[in-house]
Protein backbone atom coordinates (compact mmCIF):
# COMPACT_ATOMS: atom_id res chain seq x y z
CA UNK A 1 0.00 0.00 0.00
CA UNK A 2 1.30 3.53 -0.97
CA UNK A 3 0.29 6.19 1.78
CA UNK A 4 0.57 9.89 0.34
CA UNK A 5 0.80 12.69 2.48
CA UNK A 6 -1.57 16.17 2.07
CA UNK A 7 -0.32 17.92 5.78
CA UNK A 8 -1.79 21.30 4.49
CA UNK A 9 -4.87 19.99 1.89
CA UNK A 10 -7.12 22.76 0.44
CA UNK A 11 -9.96 23.50 -1.48
CA UNK A 12 -8.94 24.63 -4.37
CA UNK A 13 -11.60 27.68 -5.07
CA UNK A 14 -11.14 28.18 -9.56
CA UNK A 15 -12.83 31.44 -10.95
CA UNK A 16 -12.55 32.35 -14.69
CA UNK A 17 -13.30 35.76 -15.56
CA UNK A 18 -12.43 37.80 -19.00
CA UNK A 19 -10.51 40.13 -17.45
CA UNK A 20 -9.50 41.36 -14.00
CA UNK A 21 -9.74 45.02 -12.97
CA UNK A 22 -8.68 45.35 -9.36
CA UNK A 23 -10.33 47.52 -7.19
CA UNK A 24 -13.44 46.89 -9.18
CA UNK A 25 -15.98 44.57 -9.24
CA UNK A 26 -15.81 41.33 -11.57
CA UNK A 27 -18.09 38.81 -12.80
CA UNK A 28 -17.06 35.49 -13.69
CA UNK A 29 -17.80 33.17 -16.24
CA UNK A 30 -17.25 30.16 -14.78
CA UNK A 31 -16.34 28.62 -11.48
CA UNK A 32 -15.07 25.12 -10.15
CA UNK A 33 -14.12 24.01 -6.47
CA UNK A 34 -11.41 20.97 -6.56
CA UNK A 35 -9.68 19.32 -3.67
CA UNK A 36 -6.32 19.92 -3.46
CA UNK A 37 -2.87 19.38 -2.39
CA UNK A 38 0.31 18.02 -3.66
CA UNK A 39 -0.11 14.50 -1.44
CA UNK A 40 -4.53 14.44 -2.89
CA UNK A 41 -2.73 15.03 -7.00
CA UNK A 42 -0.22 12.01 -6.00
CA UNK A 43 -3.46 9.57 -5.09
CA UNK A 44 -5.27 11.17 -8.39
CA UNK A 45 -2.12 9.78 -10.52
CA UNK A 46 -1.67 6.73 -8.46
CA UNK A 47 -5.10 5.78 -9.30
CA UNK A 48 -5.13 6.61 -13.10
CA UNK A 49 -2.19 4.55 -13.02
CA UNK A 50 -3.94 1.51 -11.33
CA UNK A 51 -1.97 1.55 -8.21
CA UNK A 52 -3.69 1.39 -4.71
CA UNK A 53 -2.89 4.32 -1.95
CA UNK A 54 -4.41 5.81 0.88
CA UNK A 55 -4.41 9.57 1.44
CA UNK A 56 -3.70 11.05 4.48
CA UNK A 57 -3.94 14.18 6.29
CA UNK A 58 -5.35 17.11 8.28
CA UNK A 59 -9.13 18.27 7.40
CA UNK A 60 -11.29 20.45 10.34
CA UNK A 61 -14.40 22.26 10.25
CA UNK A 62 -16.80 22.86 7.77
CA UNK A 63 -14.68 23.46 4.89
CA UNK A 64 -12.60 19.97 5.74
CA UNK A 65 -16.39 18.63 5.39
CA UNK A 66 -16.20 19.84 1.98
CA UNK A 67 -12.87 19.02 1.05
CA UNK A 68 -14.10 15.62 2.09
CA UNK A 69 -16.83 15.33 -0.20
CA UNK A 70 -15.17 17.13 -3.06
CA UNK A 71 -12.32 14.15 -2.40
CA UNK A 72 -14.80 11.42 -2.88
CA UNK A 73 -16.45 12.11 -5.69
CA UNK A 74 -12.60 10.81 -7.13
CA UNK A 75 -13.03 7.68 -5.22
CA UNK A 76 -10.02 7.93 -3.56
CA UNK A 77 -9.30 5.97 -0.03
CA UNK A 78 -8.53 8.00 2.69
CA UNK A 79 -7.70 8.18 6.19
CA UNK A 80 -7.25 11.80 7.52
CA UNK A 81 -7.29 12.93 10.80
CA UNK A 82 -9.76 15.70 11.99
CA UNK A 83 -8.22 19.33 13.38
CA UNK A 84 -10.33 21.55 15.22
CA UNK A 85 -9.38 24.87 13.21
CA UNK A 86 -10.64 24.82 9.55
CA UNK A 87 -8.92 23.24 6.23
CA UNK A 88 -7.62 25.89 3.93
CA UNK A 89 -9.61 27.69 0.95
CA UNK A 90 -7.23 28.73 -1.91
CA UNK A 91 -8.94 30.90 -4.49
CA UNK A 92 -7.36 30.85 -8.60
CA UNK A 93 -8.42 33.66 -10.40
CA UNK A 94 -7.78 32.89 -14.39
CA UNK A 95 -8.31 36.19 -16.49
CA UNK A 96 -8.33 34.74 -19.65
CA UNK A 97 -8.51 37.50 -22.45
CA UNK A 98 -5.14 39.21 -20.15
CA UNK A 99 -3.55 35.44 -20.20
CA UNK A 100 -3.03 35.57 -16.03
CA UNK A 101 -3.96 33.38 -13.34
CA UNK A 102 -3.62 35.21 -9.69
CA UNK A 103 -3.56 32.82 -6.98
CA UNK A 104 -4.31 33.95 -2.90
CA UNK A 105 -3.83 30.65 -0.93
CA UNK A 106 -5.25 30.45 2.74
CA UNK A 107 -3.29 29.84 5.98
CA UNK A 108 -3.71 26.39 7.23
CA UNK A 109 -4.94 25.08 10.31
CA UNK A 110 -2.83 25.20 13.28
CA UNK A 111 -2.76 21.23 14.18
CA UNK A 112 -2.27 20.89 17.88
CA UNK A 113 0.40 18.22 19.24
CA UNK A 114 -2.16 15.97 20.51
CA UNK A 115 -3.52 16.28 16.92
CA UNK A 116 -0.35 15.80 15.51
CA UNK A 117 0.37 12.49 18.08
CA UNK A 118 -2.70 11.09 17.27
CA UNK A 119 -3.12 11.26 13.33
CA UNK A 120 -2.97 9.06 10.67
CA UNK A 121 0.09 9.99 9.45
CA UNK A 122 1.69 9.32 12.90
CA UNK A 123 0.36 5.73 13.06
CA UNK A 124 1.10 4.78 9.16
CA UNK A 125 4.82 6.88 9.29
CA UNK A 126 7.04 3.92 9.10
CA UNK A 127 4.85 2.05 5.95
CA UNK A 128 4.41 6.10 4.74
CA UNK A 129 8.35 6.73 4.68
CA UNK A 130 8.90 2.75 3.12
CA UNK A 131 5.84 3.50 0.57
CA UNK A 132 7.89 6.66 -0.30
CA UNK A 133 11.22 4.94 -1.12
CA UNK A 134 9.30 2.10 -3.39
CA UNK A 135 6.95 5.10 -5.66
CA UNK A 136 10.57 6.35 -6.32
CA UNK A 137 12.06 3.03 -7.25
CA UNK A 138 8.82 2.41 -9.36
CA UNK A 139 8.92 5.94 -10.72
CA UNK A 140 13.02 5.53 -11.75
CA UNK A 141 11.95 2.19 -13.16
CA UNK A 142 8.55 2.90 -15.03
CA UNK A 143 10.68 6.24 -16.81
CA UNK A 144 14.05 3.62 -17.93
CA UNK A 145 11.23 1.03 -19.24
CA UNK A 146 8.94 3.56 -20.61
CA UNK A 147 11.63 5.74 -23.14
Amino acid sequence: MIYTITANPSIDYVLQLKTLTTGEVNRTTSDVKLPGGKGINVSRILKELNIDSTALGFVGGATGEMFKSLLAQHNLKTNFTTVKEDTRINVKVNAVEQDEETEINGMGPAISSDEKMNSSINSNLSVTVMSLLCLVVYQNNYQKHSI
